[in-house]
């Protein structure tokens, strides 16, 4: 195909998607929304038909409370599904000369993206490769990388997890027990 076709047809690579709606969150009119001071952050309808697998790219600048997970949740029809998920991490940081070993944080509500740390800004950032999440016929798979400022060290960790419904999930939330600060982008991988 010819670049001019490409872009006619929508390109290939990443397309960065714009919700429906935004609960705790403003869009830039773009797709990235932006989030201050928010325990939790919901993006409607970033998943459909069109896109197979997903891309979600976080970065929060600030966080107000020490030892607090920050997880994503599945959103079908403007709800979350707070059931039926599985992590396994494998994690490191700065003091460790080992990486530590993977720690199955299987059960939660949600899946881990990461923890904050108010002592250090609460600075976090994570990469989600969201697999099949609108479709009906398969459970939903997860693989991220966070890395951050914890317990006055750099961290770094990989995560996989499946959320094990069929639902078409259409949405996601953020939800953590402290408030956060940043912003919040997903992109389908066009193909």
């Amino acid at each position: 195909m010819t670049k001019a076709r490409d872009l006619a047809n929508g390109g290939f690579g990443l397309v960065l998607i714009k919700p429906s709606t935004v609960v705790n969150g403003t869009d830039n009119g773009k797709g990235t929304v932006s989030f201050s001071a928010q325990t939790s952050v919901s993006l409607n309808d970033v998943f459909n038909s069109t896109y197979q697998n997903y891309l979600l790219l976080v970065n929060v600048t600030s966080g107000a409370n020490d030892n607090n997970d920050v997880i994503l949740r599945l959103r079908a029809s403007g709800s979350d599904t707070s059931t039926g998920y599985s992590n396994l991490r494998i994690a490191n940081d700065r003091g460790a000369t080992t990486p530590a070993g993977a720690l199955d944080v299987g059960g939660t509500t949600g899946y881990f993206l990461f923890p904050t740390d108010k002592d250090e800004n609460g600075t976090s950032k994570a990469r989600l490769d969201i697999f099949s999440p609108n479709e009906a016929s398969t459970s939903t798979y997860f693989l991220s990388q966070s890395i951050g400022n914890y317990a006055n060290t750099t961290y770094n960790q990989l995560f996989s997890g499946r959320q094990s419904a069929t639902t078409q999930f259409t949405g996601c939330t953020i939800v953590s027990g402290g408030t956060l600060t940043g912003t919040i982008s997903v992109y389908g991988y066009n193909k």
